[in-house]
């Protein structure tokens, strides 16, 4: 964490490791939120997206960690990034 705090700048790639490939990678300013009352509608909406509703044990152990001022949430606005998608069939290249 004290190396994002240091330097603002990174290098991202997110994929997906199963065929069909596809994902997206590139250079971008990162700014790392620990405010609670910022990063909590935030994680909200990413756990009601990924575990279905705020109910279960994981979604409400998600949630104790980010309430509690023990999480926080990286924020990457890209520079520039490019893409890859086989999904569609086609070279891959977006």
């Amino acid at each position: 964490m004290s190396n994002l705090k240091n330097h603002d700048t990174i290098y991202f790639c997110i994929y997906e490791p199963n065929q069909p490939y596809r994902g997206v990678r590139g250079k971008g300013k990162v700014t790392v939120h620990g405010n609670v009352d910022h990063n909590v509608p935030i994680e909200e909406k990413i756990v009601v997206k990924y575990l279905r509703d705020l109910e279960n044990q994981g979604a409400k152990m998600l949630m104790d960690v980010s309430r509690s001022g023990n999480a926080v949430i990286i924020e990457i606005t890209p520079i520039y990034f490019s893409t890859w998608d086989y999904t569609k069939g086609s070279d891959g290249l977006v």
